[in-house]
């Protein structure tokens, strides 16, 4: 009732900052990195599949790809990607984008773009076998018989009749992808809201914050939801 009169302590620091106001900044980050990485990372691995199940040759590079980076942890190809942008930095003068936040500097894409790994690996796993086993029905085979062409299959029959598996599974990749948002933030040196869950436990603090991450996530899920019963006609 009376959350405006919170306040807490950055760590080493004895300065008292009240907590509603503070708050917004850091969430509104987080949830901005977690939307982008995960809107990249499902379009990514639509296109990539779609793309892959056309060309033999593609989709065979796309599956020993997506099964490479899926076994790399984030600690590991992190800082891969940020000595590649340092070192083209150097030796060019041309900075591809901001890798930390410092200062009144945020840095919302590149932890966007890390992040996104974990739902375009995820996703394209999912759908890089809905899809074939959906190939090996026999309505397909009747498709192919009457003369349909192998895009419009895929795009018109094959697509409409997967979104629903691919909803149950979205859901878990989110909740897979807000995990890691915490590792990406500890990485990166980057102060949001999931690492207030980290570094403080106050009940009053942690509830706010819970409350304000899964709302927006639960509310975007649930248009999702409303998108696919409305698309494929099957009530979830």
């Amino acid at each position: 009732m009376h959350i405006d009169t919170v306040t807490f302590k950055t760590p080493g620091s004895y300065i008292e900052h009240p907590f509603l106001s503070f708050i917004f900044r850091p969430w509104r980050n987080s949830m901005l990195i977690l939307f982008l990485s995960i809107m990249l990372g499902t379009i990514l691995s639509i296109l990539c599949v779609v793309i892959a199940k056309r060309f033999k040759l593609i989709d065979y590079i796309m599956k020993r790809f997506v099964k490479i980076l899926g076994y790399l942890p984030d600690i590991f190809y992190i800082p891969c990607v940020i000595i590649f942008i340092i070192f083209f930095y150097q030796q060019t003068g041309i900075l591809i984008m901001e890798v930390a936040s410092y200062g009144e500097q945020e840095a919302i894409v590149f932890p966007a773009i890390m992040l996104s790994v974990i739902p375009f690996v995820q996703l394209y796993k999912i759908l890089d076998q809905v899809i074939t086993e959906e190939l090996d029905k026999d309505y397909v085979v009747l498709a192919c018989a009457k003369g349909l062409n192998e895009f419009e299959i895929l795009h018109k029959h094959v697509l409409s009749n997967v979104w629903i598996t691919f909803y149950i599974n979205f859901k878990q990749v989110v909740w897979m992808t807000l995990s890691s948002l915490l590792i990406m933030e500890v990485i990166l040196g980057y102060f949001g809201a999931t690492q207030f869950l980290y570094y403080y436990h106050a009940p009053i603090m942690l509830m706010t914050i819970l409350v304000l991450m899964f709302v927006p996530i639960y509310i975007a899920l649930f248009i999702i939801q409303k998108l696919v019963e409305f698309r494929t006609g099957v009530k979830l």
